[in-house]
């Protein structure tokens, strides 16, 4: 059985998600974090749709960055094609039973993005 291409979507890397900033939290996508590799930084998140996994890491997290991310917990993000890997990764992400609101994780992408430029 033939599995159908996943949907393209291209945001830029140095710019603040214009989407986040506009889609309200209820809007987002939501799953739970299928397996986490702590000793690595990254894991995947197994979406409530039952579509592909997704990637997740740690630097996407927005949030309290000392909070432990644990396997089965339930998560909102923002997912985007990576075109190199060829599947969808998240560009951002965040626990759902703490939920930061969207303007704070935009705030600390934009924060991060500034700190990576200088």
């Amino acid at each position: 059985e033939a599995v159908a291409p996943l949907p393209r979507v291209y945001k830029p890397t140095l710019l603040p998600l214009p989407r986040v900033g506009r889609r309200a939290h209820a809007e987002m996508p939501t799953g739970t974090i299928k397996r986490w590799l702590g000793d690595k930084g990254f894991g995947f998140i197994a979406p409530d749709d039952q579509s592909h996994d997704i990637f997740a890491h740690i630097r996407q997290k927005a949030g309290e960055p000392s909070e432990p991310v644990q396997e089965g917990r339930r998560v909102v993000y923002e997912a985007e094609y990576d075109p190199q890997k060829g599947k969808p990764k998240a560009s951002q992400w965040y626990f759902a039973d703490g939920a930061a609101p969207v303007a704070a994780a935009t705030a600390v992408l934009q924060q991060q993005q500034q700190q990576q430029q200088q």
